[in-house]
């Protein structure tokens, strides 16, 4: 099985930089390792096999080299067709782009913020049917 990692790209936030002031109908993530700063999702509506977009925000996460984002579905075992991009809105914000979900069922996305002495891992689970 070939895995592609979804990836990238960040311009360094400044210290400090996101108070955590979510949407009231953003997805909570999961952090692997406690002490993780706060992050959120908002998917946009899911469609079967069609591209859709997710906002990101990391809360007070500090400088942050790159974030990447990919999604799998655990009773598979197997990932997108696609990969995703993610770009910067503003501090601690970021715009993921070209997931498609192409299969029915339960997917979890990952999230990796990579940090200036630290990566965090998140996690959400999101349904497509």
């Amino acid at each position: 099985m070939i895995r592609r990692t979804v990836v990238l790209l960040c311009l360094a936030a400044p210290p400090g930089a996101m108070a955590c002031d979510p949407d009231p109908a953003a997805l909570p993530l999961t952090p692997e390792q406690s002490g993780a700063p706060q992050a959120f999702l908002r998917p946009d509506p899911l469609r079967l096999s069609e591209p859709f977009g997710m906002e990101l925000l990391v809360c007070d996460a500090g400088p942050v080299s790159r974030v990447e984002v990919d999604a799998h579905m655990p009773a598979h075992q197997h990932g997108m067709n696609y990969v995703p991009r993610v770009r910067v809105q503003a501090d601690g914000q970021y715009i993921v782009s070209d997931m498609v979900f192409h299969m029915p069922g339960h997917w979890r996305v990952t999230v990796a913020v990579h940090g200036a002495t630290a990566t965090h891992h998140y996690a959400a689970d999101l349904y497509a049917e």
